[in-house]
C-alpha cells in the first residue's frame, strides 16, 4: 500500500479560494455600471473585461449599460430637469452649517478609529497564531 503525502497547506488554500470565487459568478449591477462610467481600478477594470470576454450574459448587461447612459447623457436633462431654488438653498444651509460639519468630523473620526482598532485586533489575531 503506498502512503498518500499530504497536500500542502498552499496548494489546497488555493485549491480551495478557486472553488470560493469561480470565474462564471456574475458582475453585480452595481459592478456593470461602475466599469461603464469608468469607476473601477485598474485591477478591477481589468478583472471585469477578461470577465465580460468570457460571458456572454455579463457582456450584454454591459452593453445594456452603456446604451442606458448614452441615452442619459444625450437627453439634455441638465436643460429639462431643475430642482427648486427652495431645496438647492436648504442644501447649501447643511453643507455650510458649523455643527453639521462638526458631527461629520466627528463620526469620520469614530469610523477612523474603528477601523484603526479592528486592524490592531487583527494584527494581534495574526502574531498570536504565529
Amino acid at each position: 500500500m503506498t502512503e498518500k503525502k499530504p497536500i500542502p497547506l498552499r496548494r489546497s488554500l488555493r485549491r480551495r479560494l478557486r472553488l470560493e470565487f469561480s470565474s462564471i459568478d456574475h458582475l453585480s449591477p452595481e459592478a456593470v455600471a461602475a466599469f461603464v462610467d469608468g469607476e473601477l481600478s485598474s485591477g478591477a477594470e481589468h478583472r471585469v473585461r477578461v470577465h465580460v470576454v468570457h460571458c456572454p450574459e455579463c457582456r450584454n448587461e454591459v452593453h445594456t449599460q452603456r446604451a442606458a447612459s448614452e441615452i442619459v447623457r444625450d437627453s439634455n436633462v441638465e436643460e429639462c430637469v431643475r430642482a427648486p431654488r427652495s431645496l438647492i438653498e436648504r442644501l447649501a444651509q447643511i453643507a455650510s452649517d458649523p455643527e453639521a460639519q462638526r458631527a461629520r468630523n466627528s463620526s469620520l473620526r469614530s469610523a477612523a478609529d474603528e477601523a484603526r482598532e479592528e486592524i490592531e485586533n487583527g494584527m494581534r489575531s495574526l502574531f498570536r497564531r504565529g
